[in-house]
């Protein structure tokens, strides 16, 4: 039988002081925006970058430390950002609903590629690139799943 022993990771505060055991701290980012940003979701791929999906109001730094990280908008929003295995932030885009969006799931489908779930309300816009592709929604808490593909 295996068992496992809790570690204290407190990433709020992105300190690892008064944990038990030895962690090794190879990189962390903040996020910081001005209204309750939130990480919903993480994934690794076989070459060790890290995509990480959440939401957020207005606006949301996903690499505060680099310029281009910044993600901007004037409704809720989701995000997407991947991270290299340095932490270096390569990619970035938001996503939109009219009303609210909640990502909620997020995995790799090889080739770079991934698949995002969540729900949302209204119209949603889930291609960053088009701003006129629309999805209409026919309530509240509506399901999507959206892919990329490279």
């Amino acid at each position: 039988m295996r068992t496992s022993r809790l570690i204290c990771i407190p990433i709020a505060a992105l300190a690892v002081s008064n944990c038990i055991g030895q962690l090794q701290l190879d990189w962390a980012h903040a996020a910081p925006g001005p209204h309750g940003e939130e990480g919903q979701g993480t994934a690794v791929d076989q070459f060790g970058n890290t995509l990480v999906i959440g939401s957020f109001l207005t606006t949301i730094d996903l690499d505060p430390d680099a310029v281009g990280g910044e993600l901007s908008t004037n409704q809720e929003a989701a995000f997407v950002a991947r991270y290299d295995p340095s932490g270096d932030l390569s990619i970035a885009f938001a996503v939109h609903a009219s009303q609210a969006i909640y990502p909620t799931s997020i995995s790799f489908i090889g080739n770079g590629g991934f698949l995002v779930a969540g729900t949302f309300a209204g119209l949603g816009r889930f291609d960053p690139d088009d701003p006129n592709a629309f999805v209409s929604g026919a309530g509240f808490g509506d399901a999507f799943i959206a892919a990329t593909i490279n």
